[in-house]
This record gives C-alpha cells, sequence and structure tokens, in this order.
C-alpha cells in the first residue's frame, strides 16, 4: 500500500489539499525498464545509454475528473479539497520516452491515467478484501 498511499489519499474526501502538480511514472514501467536493461544491447550498437523515463504531467483536478468519469461510483469519495481546486493544470511540457522505449525494447509505457486507474482500482480491490476480514484501511 505504500506505493498507493497518494492514490488512496485521493478517495478520501475531507482530505487534505494536494501539490498542484502531479508527475507520474508507473512503477510497473521503471520496473520492467530496469529489468530489460540488464539485457539491453551493447552501446556499441545502440549509443548512450543513459536513459531516462520522463514523469507525465498532470493535475489533481484532471486525475479526480478521470477517476468520475471512468469510475462514477467512486465519484463522492474523491477529495473535496481537489474537486474544489481552483489551481490552473500545470503547462504540459515535452514528454519523449522514445528512446528508452526503443533501446530496452519496452513497447509502450503507461500514461497516467492508467496508473491511476489501476492504482484506484487496486485500492477498491483491498478494501473488499480487507471488508470480508472485518478490517478497514482507517
Amino acid at each position: 500500500m505504500s506505493t498507493n498511499s497518494l492514490a488512496y489519499t485521493l478517495l478520501d474526501p475531507p482530505g487534505p489539499p494536494f501539490f498542484p502538480i502531479v508527475l507520474t511514472i508507473d512503477v510497473r514501467d521503471v520496473a520492467r525498464a530496469t529489468v530489460h536493461a540488464l539485457t539491453s544491447p551493447p552501446t556499441s550498437e545502440v549509443g548512450r545509454k543513459r536513459l531516462l523515463l520522463v514523469p507525465q504531467v498532470a493535475s489533481w483536478k484532471d486525475v479526480a475528473e478521470y477517476i468520475a468519469e471512468k469510475r462514477p461510483e467512486l465519484k463522492d469519495r474523491v477529495s473535496v479539497a481537489i474537486r474544489t481546486d481552483s489551481v490552473p493544470a500545470p503547462p504540459k511540457g515535452p514528454v519523449d520516452n522514445t528512446r528508452a522505449i526503443e533501446v530496452l525494447k519496452l513497447g509502450s509505457v503507461n500514461d497516467w491515467h492508467t496508473t491511476f486507474l489501476d492504482a484506484v482500482d487496486s485500492i477498491i480491490e483491498a478494501e473488499k478484501n480487507f471488508a470480508k476480514q472485518g478490517k478497514t484501511f482507517h
């Protein structure tokens, strides 16, 4: 749950305000890139291999709206601080993971939509499992 604690706070209606910018890179992609790096072609074949997976930029309000759209049953659980946030969305910078994806033969990396939706889904699943045992996260 430690990696999902921020996403769990997102589902806390009276939760605290969030820093307005969200930089996300899916831990599953980082793990896959690390494993692929161990067997990637030598520098002599692909050139310099100082590779970065660049986080994608979103706002918490973007994340909240996306969750409400894709999981409408959770809309009322989204933090009030996020739902009423008037902070403008952060500027969208150039995100290009092409070189890392090609050199490490990753195919693709997850966008923030997938990352957060999967995190929320895993939290809901964990809540259900805890509830079966008569426990809660609180």
